[in-house]
């Protein structure tokens, strides 16, 4: 292992919409089993635990 598995520089990136309907889009992968309405309360609940501004 090496490079950025070494260490974590407190970046978690939201994932887009369009990151949930792969397959929707693009014909690759499969598509998450939620959409992004369903995803957005957990990423402000967690962005607010962090402290993100």
């Amino acid at each position: 292992m090496g490079g950025t598995t070494w260490y974590w520089v407190a970046q978690a990136w939201r994932l887009v919409p369009g990151a949930l309907r792969i397959m929707s889009l693009y014909d690759v992968a499969v598509d998450w089993p939620m959409t992004f309405e369903e995803l957005d309360p957990f990423y402000q609940e967690a962005e607010q635990i962090w402290g993100i501004h």
